[in-house]
Order: structure tokens, then sequence, then C-alpha cells
């Protein structure tokens, strides 16, 4: 399975938020795979969530703990850091190295070339989760939400994010 995800889980050691991990998923909803991989049905009222809160209160952990608490229900975990739109850019174009995706766009000079070889790769792949990591300007939130009206419902998207406001098919929940 595809993961490149930055951290093991704590397993037992994370303690005490066992409910807000529900509350995620039955925001995000589950992912039914139908015979294929690439076919999926994500059964939720809305396929990308924002977890929010203060800085170091645990929403990167959370998200890390969510992913590997129902990896068995994804078909790829993807972890991004996008405090800013460049950083966006740049790491969503890591995606392509070949530690992770390993396109054969991974080559490229140019991070749009990788860009578009990663928002393929997941148009094509369906049952995937997508972590934003970071998500905490105006500027930074609004290079996410453009980058979500690219993709297909055919993943979700976990946001952490000091920012409580989100547009669209966003839910907020707050830590």
């Amino acid at each position: 399975k595809i993961n490149n995800l930055p951290y093991k889980s704590l397993g037992s050691l994370f303690k005490g938020r066992k409910d807000f991990l529900r509350t995620i998923h039955q925001t995000l909803g589950c992912v039914e795979h139908l015979g294929h991989q690439r076919f999926a049905a994500i059964t939720a009222s809305a396929t990308a969530a924002a977890v929010y809160g203060l800085g170091g209160i645990g929403k990167t952990r959370t998200a890390i703990e969510y992913a590997h608490s129902y990896a068995q229900e994804y078909t790829a975990l993807l972890f991004v850091r996008a405090d800013s739109p460049d950083r966006l850019q740049q790491n969503l174009a890591a995606l392509c190295g070949p530690m992770v995706l390993d396109l054969p766009e991974k080559s490229a000079r140019e991070t749009e070339l990788q860009v578009a070889a990663v928002l393929r790769w997941l148009q094509q792949h369906a049952g995937w989760l997508l972590i934003f990591d970071n998500v905490d300007t105006e500027e930074a939130a609004r290079a996410v939400q453009e980058l979500l009206g690219k993709l297909t419902p055919s993943g979700q998207v976990l946001v952490t994010s000091r920012l409580s406001r989100w547009e669209g098919a966003v839910e907020s929940i707050a830590l």
C-alpha cells in the first residue's frame, strides 16, 4: 500500500481521542470498494474535512492516527505539508518520487508537470486518503480549496488547520 505518512502510529499510547477519530470517520464516511480498487463508493456528506484548533494541540498527530486507524479502508495514505501555496506545490510534486507514487514524471524539472501527474493519478485511482497538513493561513487555504476543485470524489481529504471556516464541501471539525 502506498503510504508516505511521516510518523508511525502511537498505537495504545494515543489516548483520549478515539471518539474524535470516529467523528472524523463519520464525517468523511467510509470507502466501499466495488470489486476493483479503481472503483469506490464514498458514503458521506463531505469528502473533505478540516480538523482545526490552536497550534500545538495535536491536529497533525490526530490526522496521522486517523490514517493509521482506518488504513484498511484506503488504497493509499498520502501526506502533504501545505503551510504555503509554494510548499503545497513542492510537496505535492514530491509525491511523484520513487518512494511514493513512482510516476514517470518523477524526473521532470518542472513542478507543474509533477503536480499535474499527481492530480492525474488521484483522478484515476480510487479510495485514497490525502492529508494536507498545517494549512494555517488564508493564502494556503485558498490554494488547498483550489486544488480540491480539481480532485474527483474518488478519494478523501483531511486538512489540519488553525482556520475554522472552510468553503464548499469541506466539513470543519473542532479539536
